[in-house]
């Protein structure tokens, strides 16, 4: 199963983004400071860090590797829906699109 990563999975953007990821069939490895789990329909797997905390941002980057976590893309919630253009291609064209157009236009971002 394809795995995408989602930050700030907690509440807002992220949580419906984290929503949107389970409903299309992805696994989301959701990740936020704190996190009620019952507010989802879904299960999923979710990290309690801090990423304005370097020790912890590097932790769980560490983690995440050991686990053999291998992710199709991971989504900033903040940045992505800043970027009108990325949103739309994110909510029209779906997912690998999106991770496409990150790919290809990677000096920008």
């Amino acid at each position: 199963m394809k795995k995408v990563l989602v930050t700030g999975a907690s509440s807002g953007i992220g949580k419906a983004i984290g929503e949107k990821i389970l409903n299309m069939g992805y696994e989301l490895i959701g990740v936020s400071r704190h996190i009620n789990k019952d507010t989802f329909e879904k299960e999923f797997l979710h990290f309690n860090v801090d990423l304005s905390d370097e020790k912890q941002t590097i932790e769980f980057c560490k983690q995440i590797k050991k686990e053999s976590h291998k992710l199709v893309i991971a989504i900033s919630s903040r940045a992505l829906f800043n970027l009108d253009h990325s949103h739309k291609i994110f909510k029209e064209e779906g997912i690998e699109a999106y991770a496409k157009h990150q790919q290809e236009n990677e000096s920008l971002y």
